[in-house]
Formats: C-alpha cells, sequence, structure tokens
C-alpha cells in the first residue's frame, strides 16, 4: 500500500521540530482564543457592579427632599432644574452628605404621545405615582388639580401633620399664594409638545397650581416628619 511504501521511504527522516512560539506570539493566540471570554466576562462583571453600586447608592445623589408633581402634561425640564435649584435655600442637610438637594418626581396624566403611547405612558405613569405614594417617598406634592388628588389619594397633611381626614383640613397653598413661591426667580423654559418647540415664562406656568405635604402616619421617623413639616413651613412662607 502507498501508506507502507511512504512509512518505508521516509523512516530514516526526522520528524519536524515543534515550532517554538515568542512570547508576543504565545499572546496573540491566547487573545485570539479567549477574546470574547475576556469581553463578555468584563461586561457581566461591569453589569453586577453597577447593580450594586445602585443597591448600595454608591456614586448617586440621594435628594433631602423629594416632591411629587401630579398634573396634566409633564413639567418642562428647564422648569424643574429651576425648581430644584431654588428650593434648596429653604431646606436643610437632611441626610448629613454636606448638601441640601431638591428632586422633583414627575407623573403626569397626559404626555406628548399620540394614540397607544399616551395611554401607556399614562398608565405607567399611574403606577409611579402609587409606588410613590406606597413608599412614602416624596414628601411634598405639586398639583395640578388639589380636590381630585386629595380625595383620589388621601395622603395629604393637616396642620399637626397627620393625614388628613377631609378636604378642608388638608394644608395646601396656591404657588402665586405663597410670598415665597411667587418671589422664586424660575426663568424661561423651551421644550418640545409633539413635534413643535415651545417657550414661555416658568413662574406663569407655575402660578396656578398648589403646593401640599405628605401626611405622617406612625412608623415614619420624627427626623422625617419634622423635615418635612419644617420645609413646608417655610415654603408657604412662614419661618425662614
Amino acid at each position: 500500500m502507498a501508506s507502507e511504501y511512504l512509512k518505508w521511504k521516509y523512516k530514516d527522516v526526522p520528524p519536524d521540530k515543534p515550532l517554538e512560539l515568542t512570547k508576543e506570539q504565545k499572546r496573540k493566540n491566547w487573545w485570539q482564543y479567549h477574546k470574547w471570554h475576556v469581553i463578555i466576562g468584563a461586561i457581566l462583571l461591569a453589569t453586577a457592579g453597577s447593580i450594586l453600586a445602585h443597591a448600595l447608592g454608591l456614586g448617586q445623589i440621594k435628594p433631602d427632599y423629594q416632591i411629587a408633581y401630579v398634573g396634566a402634561n409633564p413639567l418642562p425640564d428647564d422648569t424643574v432644574a429651576a425648581i430644584e435649584a431654588q428650593l434648596v435655600p429653604y431646606g436643610e442637610d437632611v441626610n448629613g452628605d454636606g448638601r441640601v438637594v431638591f428632586k422633583i418626581n414627575q407623573y403626569p396624566t397626559d404626555s406628548n404621545e399620540e394614540g397607544a403611547d399616551a395611554a401607556m405612558y399614562a398608565s405607567g405613569s399611574s403606577i409611579r405615582l402609587m409606588g410613590d405614594l406606597e413608599s412614602r417617598q416624596s414628601c411634598l406634592f405639586i398639583i395640578e388639580d388639589y380636590e381630585t388628588f386629595h380625595n383620589k389619594y388621601d395622603v395629604l397633611a393637616d396642620s399637626t401633620g397627620d393625614i388628613a381626614k377631609d378636604e378642608g383640613s388638608a394644608e395646601h397653598v396656591r404657588w402665586r399664594d405663597s410670598s415665597v413661591l411667587a418671589a422664586l426667580d424660575l426663568g424661561s423654559y423651551t421644550d418640545t409638545v409633539l413635534g413643535k418647540t415651545i417657550s414661555g415664562n416658568s413662574n406663569e406656568l407655575m402660578k396656578e397650581l398648589y403646593l401640599a405635604p405628605r401626611g405622617y402616619l406612625p412608623d415614619d421617623t420624627e427626623k422625617e416628619q419634622q423635615a418635612c413639616r419644617d420645609v413646608w413651613a417655610r415654603l408657604k412662607g412662614e419661618g425662614k
């Protein structure tokens, strides 16, 4: 057979010596076969690190006060940023991180979308609002329809800080009627609505809205209750 003949023909021929690779060649070969393992591992590690950091609050700015906005249309980003900045002098460093931070959480019932997207947006906003109310995340509310909000959710405070038993005992102030809120310099805003760019004055946008404090329950800490009562007193025109 040909194979036997070849074995006999090359019986005295020494085999080729194994090719010696340089260190650089070995590194390239290793990377060629393992690069996707390394890339996927790095992505998984970064994702896990991000989740852990978020859970522990690392690298995040923790607000001292959170305010829930509930109205038909979302407030423009410029208006939100201006309110958060202008309220800082009226707050305190409640969480002890060396800064005073206000954060507005928006829960609009309408959106700048149309059709099915608008319905999904409104539904998602309602779910997020219920989560906020359940966890008692926001201590103040900026409300477009005060009466409807109070009757529907029953979370506003009376003059003692407890949950108000009826609409008449719930604390609230119209934005334009508060000497503090009306005097805030909120500037102008630019927003996009249904593909059109609009602009206006943020103070004019806010003047008919209401600000109201959340009522507290027995298991809320005294520090949380006092911090909310104090900032509420200042913003409605009492105290600082």
